[in-house]
């Protein structure tokens, strides 16, 4: 029980390294927060330090170091239980999101939420709403912001949809049961990663809502278009004053 306790304290420990925080400091001498959308995640490090160090950030350390890796070690190596391994990818996002080390401001959690659910099987669910976004982007509206908002709201009825309603496989297909046939502790999994992302989408990293727009329009900005203005141009340039 302690290990157990002392993994997840780890995981969440390593997801609120501000990575993003760090790079804009040593890459670029600035103060990411105070840059375009405000977060420390990759999509506002690609717009204001670099392309090819925003992608590297987020896929490899938000990604990969932050939420995959920890999930496996703690499956194949640790061996622990389902639910500890639930909760060492959900404070990973946590500690993303609300980092301690910059008084609990951080990212959206988008890239490390997916290596999350990837670690926890959820291959389908992530390709059913990769392509809803992707035909959406390219034939509907080309906002990110609004079909990152419908894949968090599809994601946990997607994976519900699909363990209640696929059949059990043979044990010679235990790898399709693995990937349709979720326990209910990643299914309660899939509808707190969405909450935690919600969540930080409304409180954005604790910035007063524009008094030129009203508080309830201002929410409901950041929870369509993570965003507290109408144009997505006014908020991913912004510079400090």
């Amino acid at each position: 029980m302690i290990e157990t306790f002392l993994l997840i304290i780890g995981a969440y420990l390593l997801g609120s390294i501000p990575s993003g925080y760090i790079i804009g400091r040593l890459a670029a001498g600035i103060d990411i927060r105070e840059y375009g959308s405000g977060n420390v995640g990759a999509s506002n490090v690609i717009a204001h330090v670099g392309k090819m160090t925003g992608i590297a950030q987020g896929l490899l350390f938000d990604g990969i170091i932050k939420g995959y890796a920890p999930i496996l070690i703690s499956r194949y190596v640790l061996e622990v239980d389902l639910w500890a391994q639930c909760a060492v990818g959900l404070v990973a996002i946590l500690g993303h999101n609300w980092s301690p080390f910059i008084r609990f401001t951080g990212g959206r959690g988008v890239a490390t939420s997916m290596a999350v659910t990837l670690a926890l099987n959820f291959w389908i669910e992530m390709f059913v709403m990769g392509v809803v976004s992707a035909v959406g982007i390219l034939f509907i509206a080309r906002d990110t912001g609004f079909w990152t908002f419908v894949s968090i709201l599809a994601f946990p009825i997607i994976a519900l949809a699909l363990a209640t309603t696929a059949p059990a496989f043979p044990d010679s297909l235990s790898a399709a049961n693995s990937l349709i046939n979720k326990p209910p502790e990643f299914i309660l999994s899939s509808v707190c990663v969405s909450a935690i992302l919600l969540g930080k989408r409304l409180t954005a990293n604790w910035e007063r809502p524009s008094a030129e727009y009203g508080l309830p329009r201002v929410l409901v900005y950041r929870l369509l278009w993570d965003r507290d203005v109408p144009r997505k141009v006014e908020w991913t340039e912004r510079r400090p004053s």
